[in-house]
């Protein structure tokens, strides 16, 4: 992911990955994480613990549609 490509966006989504959280730490904007289900839980934990410190929103696959996505 470029960093630059993402300073206009209004929110980002993304999955869980190490690099990909640590861009979403950078850019400093309204993200919304979508950790993958497998085939560790390493993904799931790290997007735990942003959503709990308030870096994301965080959305689990199994939780995963439209209505939920546009945060209703």
């Amino acid at each position: 992911m470029h960093v630059y490509y993402l300073n206009g966006a209004n929110v980002v989504i993304t999955m869980a990955g190490h690099n990909s959280l640590g861009q979403v730490l950078q850019l400093r904007e309204k993200s919304l994480v979508v950790p993958r289900s497998g085939p560790s839980a390493e993904q799931q934990m790290r997007a735990r613990l942003f959503g709990e410190r308030g870096h994301a929103n965080v959305i689990y696959p199994w939780e995963l549609s439209p209505k939920k996505m546009a945060g209703n």
